[in-house]
């Protein structure tokens, strides 16, 4: 977990490999649809940004990676800060993966 985001995945190794992804913010935090779909529009736009590394990792090692974004901050946090936590969980993503393509 990195503030303000919770992830949650799954690898698997015996479906075609790539990455896919999933993004929600609470409906308990966040009462407005608008709100709502401000976080994840943050969301979605600081991982185009940063998949690449982690998209060309899975692919080279022949697995695939199902992964959930859920936003878990109780304010609208601002893009850099998204940005930040995003960088954070996708290098951790990608440790959890062992170079001989076994999840850990």
């Amino acid at each position: 977990m990195v503030y303000p985001l919770r992830v949650t995945y799954i690898f698997d190794q015996e479906t075609p490999h790539g990455i896919q992804a999933g993004f929600s913010a609470s409906k308990k935090l966040f009462r407005k649809a608008v709100d709502r779909n401000h976080a994840k529009r943050r969301l979605r736009e600081a991982y185009r940004l940063q998949k690449q590394e982690l998209v060309a990792h899975v692919t080279c090692l022949g697995i695939r990676c199902l992964v959930f974004f859920i936003y878990t901050g109780k304010e609208k946090a601002q893009y850099k800060e998204v940005y930040a936590s995003m960088s954070k969980a996708l290098l951790l993503l990608k440790n959890k993966i062992r170079v001989d393509g076994k999840p850990v």
